[in-house]
């Protein structure tokens, strides 16, 4: 649909034609017939617009009650993060339209949200994973007490009220805790001394991600004057300060772009400050950037590596010249045939009045033979004993 949308020259979204398939149920013709309908009439396809494909453009179903609640089981656990439905179902509830004089549906929603609770408690602390298929049958109980055709609430104060949730605030608070720590402690140590991490949030990650995004040409590295040059190096060393990397990601279009590893431009961007985003560069222009990063962190390795070979190079010599010692002391002494010990004289004069009756005996010396008997086909010659220790 895709390939379609941009040979009749429709600038459709991704999430859009997403959304419309989910509409009418994967059918294909139904959404080539949305799609038409929306050229022939020049009207801009986008969210707010699917309300009349939904209205008006969807063909009426007559489903039954457990075929219904059974897609909507499934949809459900497909999904997977019962919490987050849960509490949005919870924020939402109050502003539907239906008719209790009694208020029993509230009472009995309070019942099944404290059933939830056990479920997960109980799911969370005792590790009872049988009992996770029962979390979407709260869901289903909203369903059934406060379905409604009639809207009476504004859609934007319901998307403000989704926005301001406390679920989705405690999640971003969550995501960018981790950013900010994986952002202090993977820098460097030295870096860690001058900042605390508050005065590092405060006073340099607002400007750091402006730092990184250096205004360059995509040209040649050889061609690049000495300004650039020095620009380019500033940033790969606040780089390599910082521990932060480029990280290769695919949009919705098919196309790559470079991201900061960790994202540290999502901590000073704003959903309704869409002006003020950071322009990242050329995708040249940051793979000459991711190039160089790695070239640098190459080189860096590669002193550490010969200053550390270096090192065990000299307590080696220091090894070798105790070794080399102890091996000249050995050489002074020599030994028989039986392993006596016989000292070596250093004048060759005295060595002629060598007197043989002075030799140093191990104390405790012993001479053990051993014989193994065998069979050979070899010639044996009688030898007496006398022949071997002449």
């Amino acid at each position: 649909m895709n390939t379609i949308c941009k040979i009749e020259g429709l600038s459709i979204n991704t999430q859009i034609l997403t959304t419309l398939c989910e509409i009418f149920e994967n059918d294909f013709r139904s959404c080539l017939n949305a799609l038409q309908f929306y050229k022939t009439n020049e009207i801009d396809l986008t969210m707010n617009s699917l309300d009349i494909v939904k209205t008006k453009l969807k063909k009426d179903s007559s489903k039954k009650n457990y075929n219904i609640f059974m897609e909507i089981y499934e949809t459900i656990q497909n999904y997977g993060d019962y919490e987050k439905l849960i509490n949005n179902c919870f924020m939402q509830y109050l502003f539907q339209d239906y008719k209790d004089d009694r208020f029993s549906k509230p009472i009995l929603i309070g019942d099944w949200l404290f059933f939830f609770d056990i479920l997960n408690s109980s799911i969370y602390e005792r590790q009872n994973i049988e009992l996770l298929s029962y979390l979407a049958f709260p869901l289903l109980i909203f369903h059934m007490l406060f379905i409604s055709v009639k809207y009476d609430y504004k859609h934007n104060y319901q998307q403000n009220l989704k926005q301001n949730s406390d679920w989705e605030l405690y999640n971003l608070q969550r995501i960018n805790n981790e950013i900010y720590a994986s952002l202090y402690y993977g820098s460097v140590p030295c870096l860690q001394q001058i900042f605390c991490l508050k005065s590092l949030l405060i006073d340099v990650v607002p400007y750091l991600v402006y730092i990184l995004l250096p205004k360059l040409r995509p040209i040649n590295l050889q061609l690049i004057k000495n300004t650039e040059k020095q620009a380019l190096n500033r940033v790969i060393n606040n780089m390599i300060y910082f521990n932060i990397n480029y990280s290769q990601t695919k949009t919705d279009d098919g196309t790559f772009i470079y991201k900061f590893e960790p994202p540290i431009e999502t901590l000073i961007t704003f959903a309704f400050l869409k002006k003020h985003e950071p322009i990242f560069p050329k995708y040249s222009i940051c793979q000459i950037i991711n190039m160089e990063l790695e070239n640098e962190k190459l080189r860096i390795q590669k002193q550490r590596y010969n200053k550390d070979s270096n090192k065990s190079l000299n307590v080696t010599s220091g090894y070798k010249r105790k070794s080399d010692k102890l091996f000249n002391v050995e050489q002074q002494f020599t030994k028989d045939f039986f392993g006596r010990i016989i000292p070596k004289s250093i004048d060759n004069k005295n060595q002629k009045n060598f007197d043989r009756n002075k030799i140093f005996i191990k104390p405790n010396s012993k001479v053990w033979v051993k014989f193994h008997e065998g069979y050979s086909n070899a010639i044996k010659k009688p030898i007496p004993i006398e022949d071997i220790l002449k």
